[in-house]
């Protein structure tokens, strides 16, 4: 048996020492593209199927959908950008079910470009929300809410529509959903998409709501379709700060 185990010994100060002497090297290396100029039968009817719907997708993108009278970004604890885009959450929410939602709410990491003044294009939207993310309805329990806006607090903000929430210190100074305090045993309609109703970004309050409604809706298209009603209505993105989310000193 003790030569056993000293064989073992043995057998692993080698091993570990021919791994910490492995070396690789690199002999060469070459970029290669892979294009057309491989293909000896070109398929010409396939080459006009494919060049018809780049013209089109490239028609679709360049669309002008609406107007933005103000440069708007993305900015801790409240900014005009995630106001504007959780707004058109709630909106499109109130429209899908009786009765309608108590209040939306959408990360910032979710929003990667801010949309400049002036016209703004389906490309835009791109830019503004690649992912494809879809509109979520939850239905949670009051006291299940309050731990989703203490993870809020504790992480500087977030983009919400009809919440007005005071930070002190990285906690809840108050807090008002549709102008109402908040009830524990209450339960809430929430308007978010489906990465924060999954538990991501600290939501994981959002796994316990008691029931979920996805809504199949991209959150790109319903930001979309907000925009193309203003324009309709004959008017310009425009939205005012109204301290939804307030970080306060004392």
């Amino acid at each position: 048996m003790k030569l056993l185990k000293t064989r073992l010994i043995l057998s692993t100060i080698c091993l570990s020492v021919f791994v910490l002497q492995a070396q690789v090297h690199l002999v060469s290396a070459k970029r290669l593209v892979v294009d057309d100029r491989y293909d000896s039968f070109p398929n010409k009817a396939m080459s006009q199927v494919l060049n018809s719907y780049k013209i089109r997708l490239g028609a679709d993108v360049s669309r002008t959908i609406g107007e933005c009278a103000q440069y708007m970004t993305v900015e801790a604890p409240e900014s005009l950008l995630p106001d504007f885009l959780a707004d058109q959450l709630f909106l499109k929410a109130n429209s899908l079910i009786p009765g309608g939602v108590d209040f939306s709410l959408l990360n910032f990491g979710s929003i990667r470009s801010p949309l400049r003044k002036g016209l703004i294009t389906v490309s835009d939207l791109y830019k503004v929300m690649p992912f494809e993310n879809e509109l979520v309805i939850l239905e949670l329990k009051g006291s299940d809410v309050l731990s989703v806006f203490k993870n809020i607090a504790r992480n500087g903000g977030m983009g919400v529509s009809h919440v007005k929430l005071e930070i002190k210190g990285e906690k809840i100074n108050s807090l008002l959903i549709n102008g109402k305090v908040l009830q524990n045993d209450q339960i809430y309609r929430i308007a978010t998409m489906d990465y924060l109703a999954d538990g991501n970004s600290g939501m994981y309050a959002l796994r316990k709501a008691v029931k979920r409604l996805n809504s199949g809706l991209k959150v790109r298209n319903v930001y979309m379709e907000g925009i193309e009603n203003l324009t309709a209505a004959g008017k310009k993105i425009d939205i005012q700060p109204d301290s939804r989310i307030n970080w306060i000193s004392k």
